[in-house]
């Protein structure tokens, strides 16, 4: 004997289930008042159909008289409480046999006191009601079913009849009273066990939710620092900047590459013969007398050369004589000539005539040479000087301990002063050395930015982006600043920023979207939520139960995505690290 408790809104699918699933042969339904399945007949005539078809006989048990009627009509035991069924099967002493049932209870018996008239079974396969003197015909539109007893109305019997029938019992009234009242205070306990059986024992459910994780973002956006913002304004993507300065000095010894020339011209005298006694000869200052290799000389000053004397018999020519000092046309020791080598007067004298010679060597042409500081040496010590002081500030703002603790700098925003000399650059211009001493000196400076403060920027639009309904899993926000991009003494910095969310789910929304609903369906409503697993007891119940203390609804939300763990919120940055 198998007993089936459905709740009010279980549907017929539910109680076919329920009885394919039952072990015994007698299954009886027990069906609450307001019960779904006790508004159709055709209800019952499809159960009772299902119960025959895989060998059950089946009993309808019910408070309600309307509900009983449907049920008889479709030809099915029925009784009005668990009691009275478990009576019945007592009283015919019958197991779970097939073919072996309680007795039928009669559709009067069923209703109202005035319901109508009295019922007689009709066992499978009788061929006729079972009544005492009575042969009235099956009741019209109700065809027997193998395995199923029915319960169909005949025809009352005639008052005689009737008294004869109570006349016959009435000895048996006296005593039959108080057996009656001990049944009925047994079958009251019974009632209070079945009513603790049942709130122990009535179907339940639980219902886990597991809220995945969905990822967010990434959000870009581009935080401007600046010098002279005061706060943070995550609105405007803005955070505030500070320009720090510091001192640059670069200096160094360099060669110089110039050469100073010294050069001397050579000096002497030569003398000058006119021969010819026809004339005389006035050779102008400057006119240029040579060597036969080709040094040339000029004489200082202008020389008169008076007619040549002839004089006796034989006539004798006596030759004019003038000394006269010359300085050689090319400074150096070229013109430093021996006595005797100047002799080649100008083509436009009769050389013939006309002489010249030095009577002593030419002396005194010299060259010397001397190490100078040319403009291009200075240009090109104040050049690599400069470049030092580059350096020097790339190095600086590299560098952590020259930037504040907790701040980065902004490489693209360094810049530095015009450098100052320690001495003029023209004063070293034309300086007779060998080497020259060159400094430089400037202000450095750089924009300098806290990175806590604009990943604070991406998270808080991160927030902001979460949709109605989710909310941020804590520690999985992710914000990555790119390279930065100088705007005057500001930047611009790229943020690029993820993160994950998980949904907000109400239980009582769980609860009320699969209240009643079979478990199929109710996972298929609530799907969207997550991860669903339904779980019924007893194991056959295919049907969510409404009552609340009978229903348990549990949602888990997962800190963690499908891929791994949620990723920490970036690390700051390390003190005097900079930005690109």
């Amino acid at each position: 004997m198998t007993i089936v408790y459905l709740d009010i809104d279980d549907e017929i699918t539910s109680a076919a289930s329920r009885i394919r699933a039952s072990e015994g042969t007698r299954v009886a339904i027990v069906l609450p008042a307001g019960s779904r399945l006790g508004t159709s007949r055709m209800n019952f005539r499809l159960l009772a159909r299902e119960a025959a078809v895989h060998g059950r006989q089946l009993a309808v048990v019910c408070p309600e008289a309307s509900t009983r009627a449907l049920a008889a009509s479709a030809g099915l035991p029925v009784h009005a409480s668990v009691l009275d069924y478990e009576a019945a099967l007592e009283r015919t002493g019958s197991g779970d046999t097939p073919g072996s049932g309680p007795a039928p209870v009669s559709l009067a018996a069923s209703r109202a006191p005035d319901a109508g008239t009295p019922a007689v079974d009709v066992a499978p396969g009788a061929g006729a009601p079972r009544s005492a003197g009575s042969s009235a015909p099956r009741a019209a539109g109700v065809a027997p079913e193998p395995g199923v007893h029915r319960s169909l109305p005949v025809a009352r019997e005639p008052e005689a009849a009737a008294g004869d029938r109570f006349a016959r019992g009435g000895g048996r009234a006296a005593g039959g009273r108080g057996a009656r009242l001990v049944g009925f205070g047994l079958a009251g306990v019974v009632v209070l066990a079945l009513l603790v059986a049942a709130v122990i024992l009535l179907p339940s459910a639980s219902i886990l939710v597991v809220v995945r994780p969905e990822p967010l973002g990434p959000i870009r956006l581009v935080v401007t620092a600046d010098p002279a913002a005061g706060a943070a304004d995550p609105g405007a993507g803005l955070v505030p900047a500070k320009r720090i300065t510091f001192p640059l000095s670069a200096s160094g010894t360099f060669p110089a590459s110039g050469t100073k020339v010294t050069e001397t011209q050579a000096t002497g005298a030569v003398r000058w013969q006119n021969c010819d006694p026809t004339r005389s000869y006035r050779i102008p200052g400057g006119t240029i007398v040579r060597t036969p290799a080709g040094t040339g000389f000029a004489i200082d000053e202008t020389v008169f050369l008076p007619v040549a004397i002839l004089s006796g018999n034989p006539p004798v020519i006596t030759c004019q004589v003038r000394d006269v000092t010359v300085t050689a046309t090319r400074a150096g020791e070229a013109g430093n000539v021996a006595a005797g080598a100047i002799t080649v007067v100008p083509a436009a004298y009769n050389s013939v005539v006309i002489r010249v010679v030095n009577p002593a060597p030419t002396s005194g042409g010299s060259r010397t040479e001397a190490p100078l500081v040319s403009d291009k040496d200075v240009a090109g010590a104040w050049n690599e000087l400069v470049a030092r002081l580059d350096e020097q500030l790339s190095a600086v703002v590299a560098d952590p301990a020259q930037i504040p603790a907790g701040m980065v700098a902004v490489a693209g925003t360094a810049s530095r002063t015009d450098p100052v000399p320690s001495v003029e650059r023209a004063s070293l211009v034309g300086q007779e050395a060998a080497m020259f001493e060159l400094a430089l000196s400037a202000t450095g400076s750089v924009t300098v930015v806290d990175p806590a403060a604009v990943e604070a920027v991406g998270e808080a639009r991160l927030r902001a982006a979460v949709p109605p309904g989710y909310r941020l899993v804590e520690g999985s926000a992710h914000v990555d600043l790119g390279a930065a991009t100088a705007a005057g003494e500001g930047a611009g910095i790229p943020v690029s920023a993820t993160a994950r969310i998980v949904r907000e789910v109400d239980p009582a929304a769980i609860r009320a979207a699969v209240a009643g609903q079979p478990v199929d369906e109710a996972r298929r409503a609530v799907a969207g939520y997550g991860e669903v697993t339904i779980s019924t007891w007893p194991a056959w119940v295919t049907t969510v139960p409404t009552l609340d203390f009978r229903l348990e609804v549990t949602v888990r939300a997962e800190t963690s995505g499908a891929d791994g763990p949620a990723p920490s919120a970036a690390p700051a940055a390390p003190a005097g690290s900079s930005l690109p």
